[in-house]
Order: structure tokens, then sequence, then C-alpha cells
């Protein structure tokens, strides 16, 4: 099945907030997020994934915190092993500057079809 969008935000705060959580206990595949930054000055950016809840700390970090230049796109590359969960998860990002960075995930939720 080929990748779709399953989630974007650009956060309004600077804590932590979930970018993407999939229906209860149904399995997905995540394999690219992408993050812009749309200002004129660097961002830091976070990721964290926790694969049976919405913990986002040090704890369930995979990105840690990154800097993204002015007008900067990172695209998170994600193989199908590390991203194939089989339950209620989270995906949560971080940016140092509200308002400031485009998140987007890309993947696949089993047994859907488009």
């Amino acid at each position: 099945m080929p990748r779709r969008l399953l989630a974007q935000l650009r956060p309004a705060a600077t804590s932590a907030v979930t970018l993407f959580s999939p229906p209860t206990n149904r399995p997905y595949s995540l394999d690219l997020i992408v993050a812009t930054n749309n200002t004129a000055h660097s961002v830091d950016i976070t990721m964290y994934h926790d694969a049976a809840g919405n913990t986002y700390d040090d704890t369930t970090c995979v990105l840690a915190t990154t800097p993204l230049k002015a007008g900067e796109t990172l695209q998170y590359v994600l193989s199908v092993g590390l991203a194939d969960y089989r339950s209620a998860g989270g995906l949560g990002v971080k940016t140092s500057t509200a308002d400031s960075v485009n998140f987007t995930v890309y993947g696949e939720l089993e047994g859907e079809s488009i």
C-alpha cells in the first residue's frame, strides 16, 4: 500500500504535543516525517515516539534537540522495522519557538483502503 499523509501540525506552544496517534490498538507504519521551519531564525526541534502512550521526555526521544535553520526542511526517514508498532502510541514533537515549524507525517494504517 502506498504511503499517505497521516498527520500535520504546527505547534502553537513550546511544550511537547502529540503529532500523530493512531486509532486505539490499530497497527501503523510511519516512514517519513517532514519538519519545515517557516521563520527567519533557527528553531530547535525534538521528536518523541512512545509506542504505548504519550510520554514525551528523554525516555521516548527519537530525535534529540536539533536546530533547523531559517527556511530549512528536515526529512526524517524511518525504516518499516523501526516504526511498525502494534499498540496505540503517540508521536510527539517540541519546538523552541511557538508557531514556527510545520510537521507532516507519512505512512499507512493497517487494513485501510484508499
